[in-house]
């Protein structure tokens, strides 16, 4: 057998059978896995930056509104994709990412909107 390379025997088919199917995802110096906890602390970023997209947006036109919190969402989603360690897994991650940016930036908009509009039917 050459050197450095690996015997490829029953044994061997036996330890990688035992390997759990997980994918691991991050730039950290130890990955982390799909389904476990710190992957949940990319969503929530996510959220947040689409709640702050929403926020930032409020005091803009309609029409520089809409592409504002658009094209946010698509940077700031890729960004998280790309932090995340999910995009070097696949590419619609990032569709996945956007949409949720894009989905909370859109919620916190007309929530506002509708709170301001309260606010001023009441004053």
């Amino acid at each position: 057998m050459r050197r450095g390379r690996k015997a490829y025997g029953p044994l061997y088919y036996r330890e990688v059978a035992r390997l759990p199917n997980r994918v691991a995802v991050g730039l950290s110096s130890k990955p982390y896995y799909l389904g476990e906890r710190m992957y949940a602390v990319y969503e929530l970023f996510a959220i947040a930056a689409g709640a702050t997209i929403g926020l930032l947006s409020y005091t803009t036109a309609i029409r520089p509104k809409i592409a504002t919190v658009i094209l946010g969402s698509v940077i700031v989603g890729a960004f998280i994709s790309f932090t995340s360690g999910e995009l070097l897994v696949s590419w619609a991650y990032l569709v996945f990412d956007v949409a949720q940016v894009l989905i909370a930036a859109g919620v916190t908009v007309t929530l506002v909107a509708v709170w301001r509009r309260k606010a001023t039917r009441s004053a």
